[in-house]
């Protein structure tokens, strides 16, 4: 997509400036908003190994997990990612999907029963049913509703 190609000129440098992670992560952003599983995967990849200042190791995971809940093999490759984080990245990557999603929480990490009651009001708001309470499936529970209330636009292709 465009979006990847942009993404992948600030990461190697070719625009004026230089390499700019962070503009990097903003259009991988773009690219899997779209669908595109490789950009999900990049942005949590370079997020994890470059550490652009705008972004927390939690925003990897978030990344992580909406690439994963597509298909193709940069979908399986996020699910690997995800699979290798501690759980505090994936319970931080948890909450970044809930404040995305409109919930009112602190993204720290420290998914405890105020983060679980929360996510139980999210998901009633949307009709989804029951929390997960085991952090991988929480996060994948989380990406599923973020493309369910935010699809990705098929004109586009």
């Amino acid at each position: 997509t465009a979006p990847f190609n942009i993404a992948r000129m600030y990461r190697d440098g070719r625009v004026r400036g230089g390499v700019d992670m962070n503009q990097a992560v903003v259009w991988f952003d773009e690219g899997l908003s779209r669908g595109h599983a490789r950009s999900g995967y990049n942005a949590a990849l370079h997020i994890l190994e470059d550490r652009p200042s705008d972004y927390a190791p939690f925003d990897a995971a978030a990344f992580a997990a909406k690439s994963s809940a597509l298909s193709g093999r940069y979908a399986s490759k996020s699910a690997d990612i995800l699979n290798d984080l501690p759980r505090k990245l994936i319970d931080g990557g948890a909450q970044r999907l809930m404040v995305d999603l409109g919930a009112d929480l602190a993204v720290d990490g420290a998914f405890g029963p105020a983060s679980q009651a929360e996510l139980q009001k999210l998901l009633d708001r949307h009709n989804v049913g029951t929390a997960e309470t085991d952090p991988m499936a929480r996060i994948l529970q989380l990406a599923a509703l973020t493309w369910r209330t935010n699809p990705f636009r098929i004109d586009l292709y």
